[in-house]
C-alpha cells in the first residue's frame, strides 16, 4: 500500500505506534500502567528524552499530576517529562500540568506527500559514525547550556548511542566541510515492520546555512526511505518554529499533533 492510499488518520496511528515502540526500545526499563507507560534509562539520568512518562489513548487520567508523581516515585528521576501522543489527550491534560509548573510544547507530525517534488542534491551526503558526530553534538549542548557541568554535556553528547535501538535500521547522515567537520546532518530510522521512515534531528551549522545542505540531507533520507520500501516517511517539528514552514514547502504535510510537558528539577 502506498502512502497515497493511507488516510491522515491511518498514517498518524501508524506513526504513533512506531514512536511508542521506539521509546520502549531505547529504554533500560519500561513500566506499564493503565494510562500509558514510563520509559527509564538510569545510565543517562540527564537525558530527559530517555526518562519520561508516555500517556496513550485519548482520555485524560483523573489526576494527571498525581499520576506522574506516583509512577516516577523512587525512580531517581528529578525532572518531569510527559508525552501525550494525541492532540485530544494533550489538550485534556494541558491545564492541569501547566498549572503544576510544566512548560508546554506542541509538535506537528508531518509526512512526505506523494506529490512532493525533488528536494535537493544528495551527492555530498555520507553516512557518519557516532565518533564523527560527537564533537559537534557536545559543542551544540555547550552552547545551549553554558553553565552545565562536563558530566551533563558528556552524557547528552553520548546518549545518541541509544538511538541505534529506535528501529530496524538506523543511519546517521551528513555533509562534511573541506576540513572534515560535520556541517549538516540528520538521523534516519527505517522500520519495515511499521512501514515507517522517520527523519530526525535535521541540523545545519549556522556558518553553512543557505547552501542547500539541509535539503541535500533530507533528499538522501527520502531516497533511502523509498529504497527501503517504507510507505510512510515522516518527521516531527515544533508547531511554532520556522522549520515547520520549510518542511511544508518541500512537500511535508501535517497529519497530527503531539504534546510535550516539561518541568525542570527543583
Amino acid at each position: 500500500m502506498s502512502h497515497e492510499e493511507l488516510s491522515a488518520r491511518d498514517v498518524f496511528a501508524r506513526i504513533t505506534a512506531f514512536q511508542q515502540a521506539a521509546v520502549r526500545r531505547q529504554a533500560e526499563r519500561v513500566v506499564d500502567f493503565g494510562e500509558g507507560f514510563t520509559a527509564l534509562c538510569p545510565s543517562f539520568p540527564y537525558s530527559y528524552d530517555h526518562n519520561l512518562v508516555v500517556l496513550t489513548g485519548d482520555d485524560a487520567p483523573d489526576d494527571v499530576v498525581e499520576l506522574v508523581e506516583s509512577v516516577l516515585d523512587r525512580t531517581g528521576v528529578e525532572h518531569r517529562l510527559v508525552l501525550a501522543h494525541s492532540a485530544p489527550l494533550g489538550d485534556a491534560v494541558a491545564a492541569a500540568l501547566t498549572g503544576a509548573g510544566y512548560g508546554h510544547t506542541v509538535h506537528v507530525v508531518m509526512r512526505l506527500t506523494a506529490s512532493a517534488g525533488p528536494i535537493g542534491d544528495p551527492g555530498e551526503v555520507r553516512e557518519l559514525s557516532l565518533d564523527e558526530l560527537r564533537p559537534g553534538e557536545r559543542a551544540m549542548w555547550q552552547e545551549r547550556l553554558p553553565d552545565a557541568p562536563d558530566e551533563v554535556l558528556d552524557q547528552l553528547a553520548d546518549r545518541r548511542v541509544l538511538r541505534r535501538a529506535c528501529a530496524e535500521e538506523v543511519v546517521f547522515l551528513g555533509v562534511r566541510d573541506e576540513d572534515g567537520a560535520v556541517v549538516a546532518q540528520a538521523d534516519l530510522y527505517l522500520d519495515r515492520g511499521f512501514g515507517c521512515a522517520q527523519i530526525e534531528d535535521v541540523r545545519t551549522s549556522p556558518a553553512h546555512r543557505g547552501r542547500g545542505l539541509a535539503r541535500a540531507v533530507l533528499a538522501e533520507c527520502v531516497r533511502r526511505a523509498a529504497e527501503a520500501g517504507c510507505p510512510v516517511t515522516f518527521l516531527v517539528a515544533d508547531a511554532e518554529d520556522w522549520p515547520r514552514r520549510f518542511y511544508e514547502r518541500i512537500g511535508f504535510e501535517t497529519v497530527g499533533h503531539t504534546h510535550l510537558f516539561l518541568r525542570f528539577p527543583g
